[in-house]
């Protein structure tokens, strides 16, 4: 998993690495429709897979 603030940099690029992306957007800048957006990384948790 990868985690970026910038999505054309660090959140494409790793998409098309094919690893599972997710956008630091902290000032609700980001393109409109961005579905693996979080906010904080407070709110990161939620989005790991869960160890099982």
């Amino acid at each position: 998993m990868s985690v970026g603030d910038r999505h054309d940099l660090d959140v494409l690029p790793a998409r098309a690495a094919g690893l599972r992306a997710v956008h630091l957007d902290r000032d609700g800048s980001g393109p409109p429709g961005e579905p693996h957006r979080i906010t904080s990384l407070s709110d990161l948790p939620d989005r790991l897979p869960s160890a099982g």
